[in-house]
């Protein structure tokens, strides 16, 4: 016969995910001293090397911090029905108890357990992170455990099958967290060091608590609550929650998440473009360090200078939070994009002919300097343009430049990508091309005017051909250039990670996002990223990109110092 379940409307939920438990214990366990260890003679170490043969760790030498107490490992069967440290109410399979210094007696027990055959209860795919339903199996377990729980009046407890062990915790508001299971194999964290941290945090005061509400009350409403429809109607409620949290973690997890992958990605990018990767980028470790020798240009290619020591202090700490997200497996790595052939000829006379000019326009001998011809193919006609070297592209090859000009009287940059690139200089025409046109109504990049073939163009005193890109003006400031108050850091981050999820919903992933490719428009809170000459196809789902973290903690120096001061 089925339960009746609960009415909805009267229906009290007790059992919830102890979401951070692992996290917990990674950043606590630190903490915990180990100068103490039992004597190997002694009875609760004799016992703790036969229990280890069950696959069970030994504590014995885990100790209170302040080295008040020592912590045993006490078994009921070790215990008379008449021992002043055990209620009447029954004795849990094993329980961690203090013993107190220079006293007979008076040991004062800290946490608890059950133990159950692997074949009568298998825990090992009851993942309370899969859904509230998968405890079904185990729920009379869990029941006996809480029972105890509250018989002791103790907030910490755990259930094992001597492989596998759930740890459970009570919280003020009478709800019961539970963790994921925990392996005796598992590496991070282990085992003892999930036992070491529950004995921290019940070494001190809190651990106990004193119940209002009588044991039928309580083993009544939990057990109503673990019927199937009630858990389904709690895993529906729990996956509503989660998705309103899910939008908040996005920003973070786009920064963030898969470490490993950065670095394959600028690998494959380095591969890509033709340079050979030294063979310590190939193995794993840390990602390199950007370099400093790469000059900026103001809607060019940059990379972003080396991190000062308050710098590198940011990073760290925004890095570290990345222990709060789940970690996957690294996905394979993006497909590389086929190289685009250049015409091995192109024959002047016919492009002049074709651009419907007057020939004696394109004479070498009388042709102005900072002249270039761009051909719109789309309209049929061909656009003069002149040029003025941008104030930041100083000393930049003259076949990957950025130059000032106006397109129909409104201020604009022409980006160059002339034939001594080789296949490199059309592969980088082509990218930025698809990318504006995937991007362009997002306005994260500049308004595109005109892309064309270059039919020739005099930069300086020199005459080559290629291909363009008239792009927008962007009022604003580079990165490399800007100084922010701490408010208006704040808001550039925000307008930063929003635009780089604009770029992930495109399935998209910039190739170089450093300082010189971002500017910050103050008046119209704008972001807009630079240079998109090089980027992947997000066929992998692909969360982040090394440099992007260096994007918002590595501005120039006044700005890293004033944003460490306190507020």
């Amino acid at each position: 016969m089925n339960e009746p379940s609960m009415s909805r409307d009267t229906y009290r939920r007790y059992l919830y995910e102890w979401t951070d438990f692992e996290t917990e214990v990674l950043s606590n366990i630190s903490v915990i001293q180990r100068h103490k260890r039992l004597n190997s003679t002694s009875v609760a170490k004799r016992r703790q090397s036969a229990a280890s043969q069950a696959d069970f760790a030994t504590f014995g030498d885990l100790s209170h911090p302040e080295g008040e107490e020592v912590v045993i490992l006490r078994y009921s069967d070790f215990f008379t029905p008449a021992s002043s440290i055990w209620p009447e109410q029954g004795y849990p399979d094993l329980a961690f108890s203090t013993l107190q210094k220079h006293k007979a007696s008076g040991s004062t027990n800290r946490f608890i357990g059950e133990v159950k055959s692997v074949w009568g209860s298998d825990i090992r795919e009851c993942n309370i992170k899969k859904g509230l339903s998968n405890l079904l199996p185990v729920r009379s377990a869990l029941a006996q455990v809480i029972t105890y729980m509250h018989n002791y009046k103790l907030r910490y407890g755990f259930f094992a099958t001597y492989k596998t062990y759930i740890f459970i915790k009570r919280d003020d508001d009478f709800r019961y967290l539970i963790s994921v299971p925990i392996s005796v194999r598992q590496v991070r964290p282990t085992l003892r060091d999930c036992f070491g941290y529950l004995n921290y945090l019940t070494s001190g005061k809190g651990y106990l608590y004193d119940s209002a509400a009588g044991l039928d009350t309580v083993m009544s409403g939990l057990l109503r609550s673990m019927t199937p429809q009630n858990l389904k109607a709690d895993e529906r409620e729990q996956s509503l929650l989660d998705r309103e949290v899910a939008g908040q973690l996005d920003r973070v997890q786009n920064i963030l998440k898969n470490t490993e992958l950065r670095n394959s990605l600028s690998r494959s990018r380095r591969n890509s473009l033709g340079l050979v990767a030294s063979s310590r980028r190939g193995s794993n470790g840390p990602p390199p360090a950007p370099s400093s020798k790469t000059v900026s240009i103001a809607n060019g290619a940059s990379s972003a200078p080396p991190v000062s020591g308050g710098g590198q202090d940011l990073i760290y700490r925004q890095r570290s939070l990345g222990a709060i997200l789940e970690r996957k497996e690294s996905p394979p790595l993006p497909t590389k994009k086929p190289k685009p052939l250049v015409p091995e000829t192109r024959p002047l006379g016919h492009e002049i002919e074709k651009s419907g000019l007057p020939s004696n326009l394109f004479d070498f001998n009388q042709m102005e300097p900072n002249k270039v011809f761009v051909r719109d193919e789309a309209r049929g006609i061909t656009h003069t343009f002149k040029i003025q070297r941008c104030p930041d592209s100083k000393g930049q090859d003259l076949d990957r430049g950025v130059y000032y000009t106006t397109y129909t009287g409104r201020p604009a940059v022409l980006k160059f990508f002339g034939d001594g690139l080789g296949w490199t200089a059309l592969s980088m025409w082509q990218q930025e091309c698809e990318a504006r046109d995937r991007l362009q109504r997002t306005r994260i990049i500049p308004e595109l005017y005109l892309a064309g073939e270059v039919i020739l163009g005099r930069f300086g005193y020199r005459t080559c051909r290629g291909f363009a890109i008239i792009m927008e003006r962007v009022e604003g400031e580079t990165l490399l250039n800007l100084q922010m108050s701490l408010t208006e850091r704040d808001q550039f981050q925000v307008a930063l990670l929003e635009a780089m999820v604009l770029i992930r919903k495109q399935n998209m992933i910039h190739g170089e996002p450093s300082q010189g490719n971002v500017m910050w428009n103050r008046d119209e809170q704008r972001v807009v990223l630079l240079d998109w000459k090089e980027w992947w196809e997000n066929e992998y789902g692909l969360e982040a990109h090394e440099r992007e973290l260096e994007i918002i903690m590595t501005i120039n120096e006044r700005v890293r110092r004033s944003s460490l001061k306190p507020l």
